[in-house]
């Protein structure tokens, strides 16, 4: 969209696999104040071993019997 684009709503992030890419920006501005974020998207499944243990206490066996069954994984 020219008038997204127009207004720099548009964040180009570079990631090993995809280089840079262009993702949203922040829907909301604060005068002064610039926001971007640290680190590119996440990769699919990049973060479930740690929530799923450190958030919601899930054994490892467990997480791996959930990535067995095909309820996570890290392929769409």
């Amino acid at each position: 969209d020219s008038q997204l684009e127009a207004r720099g709503f548009f964040l180009r992030l570079h990631r090993d696999d995809l280089g840079t890419q262009k993702y949203n920006g922040y829907s909301w501005r604060f005068d002064g104040l610039a926001l971007k974020p640290a680190t590119p998207p996440p990769h699919l499944g990049e973060h479930n071993a740690e929530i799923l243990k450190e958030r919601l206490g899930m054994s490892d066996a467990e997480i791996a019997a959930l990535r067995e069954a095909k309820v996570i994984g890290e392929v769409p």
